[in-house]
């Protein structure tokens, strides 16, 4: 039963953002007059469908899907109202908007989480670790940091951020103590933890600069027995600042201001992670695919619908920013094609357009086979 839920739940999820999607193409080229001849959410047979004026209004059989159709997208069209008839920003504005939409989708999904959530950390300093050189460095707890190195600290994840980037070498951390700004010279400390693991529990070491703290002992949360992780452990090694944060209820401004930061943390996290695919720093076995989604959802649902509606906002930033690229096939392609365009002085063939937009696309589907099938082995 769990993993029915779990693949309609997933099913769901990627109707309703592509449905999203495409709506905001849809409603764009409305709202500037031009001709949409169908919008379809799901693939393959229609199921449904209604002729509305001169749109076709359709479901379809496969839910893997959608699409908004514009007269002279693909293909000429004399009609005045064809998209390639319009002007280059009435264009843009039609391509760009089904991103946006997504992106908006998310911030408004995160104010839903933030506030759900009651109160939320933030980068300010609650009370320092044991045995780290934090204590030693002039900050002191009530600061809120500001700053770390070049990178800006708007919310608690951006922490996060800068954590996952340093090393032993130290770092400048400016914050704010009674309206004046500060900056200060801290020593990272490494930190060490050991998990073992046993048919009952868990047994965790943590050592802060080779100073070994209690070992924390923790049952598994589904109440069983596991033989088949006994005798099984794993280290993870990292550098911390060494503080804990304080945390504040939430409010509306506080939500709104959480909300948009934490979207432009996950499009910067996005951004960062393609190029590094590009720049092969990141293997491309870390993508994942709706088969890799599905696994998440899973793991989403155990923790709860909060969880699951985060996971919706990642989701559908992911989607947005990656709709933006310049690869012809996606929306970023096609804004490129505008600006060779608007540098030519002259309209780029429609049929060679939709040509290069075909290669690509079947491109991309062969990298998501190769997601796919990589996301399969992974699950097995």
């Amino acid at each position: 039963m769990s993993v029915l839920i779990t693949v309609v739940v997933t099913i769901l999820i990627f109707l309703i953002i592509i449905a999203i999607h495409e709506f905001g193409h849809f409603a764009a080229a409305k709202l500037l007059g031009m001709r949409v001849v169908e919008y379809a959410i799901g693939m393959g047979p229609a199921i449904f469908k209604k002729q509305k004026g001169e749109t076709l209004y359709s479901v379809r059989a496969f839910p893997i899907g959608g699409y908004c159709s514009l007269d002279g997208e693909d293909k000429e069209s004399n009609d005045e109202r064809a998209f390639n008839k319009q002007a280059k920003w009435k264009r843009f504005i039609v391509l760009v908007s089904g991103a946006l939409l997504n992106i908006l989708l998310g911030f408004l999904v995160y104010i839903i989480v933030v506030c759900g959530a009651g109160e939320i950390n933030t980068p300010v300093i609650n009370e320092f670790a044991n045995d780290t050189y934090i204590a030693d460095s002039g900050l002191l707890p009530g600061d809120r940091i500001v700053k770390v190195n070049n990178t800006r600290i708007n919310i608690y994840q951006d922490m996060n951020f800068v954590l996952s980037t340093i090393d032993e070498n130290p770092i400048d951390v400016t914050v704010k103590r009674n309206g004046e700004k500060l900056t200060f010279k801290v020593k990272p400390s490494k930190r060490v933890e050991t998990v073992n693991y046993y048919e009952d529990r868990a047994e965790t070491l943590t050592s802060t600069n080779g100073i070994d703290q209690p070992v924390v002992v923790s049952e598994y949360k589904d109440g069983k027995t596991h033989p088949e992780l006994d005798g099984q452990s794993e280290t993870l090694e990292r550098y911390i600042i060494g503080f804990s944060y304080t945390t504040k209820k939430v409010n509306l401004f506080s939500a709104v201001r959480e909300a948009f930061y934490s979207s432009v943390y996950i499009v910067k996290l996005v951004l960062i992670s393609l190029w590094g695919i590009l720049t092969g720093k990141v293997s491309v076995n870390q993508l994942s695919g709706p088969v890799g989604i599905g696994g998440a959802v899973g793991n989403a649902i155990k923790f709860g619908w909060m969880s699951v509606l985060e996971l919706v906002a990642l989701i559908t930033l992911n989607l947005g920013v990656f709709n933006l690229l310049p690869i012809p096939a996606l929306d970023g392609g096609r804004i490129v094609f505008l600006a060779i365009e608007a540098v030519r002085r002259k309209q780029f063939p429609v049929e060679k357009e939709a040509m290069v937009n075909f290669v690509f696309l079947a491109l991309l589907l062969v990298l998501a086979a190769y997601v796919m099938i990589n996301d399969i082995f992974k699950l097995i």
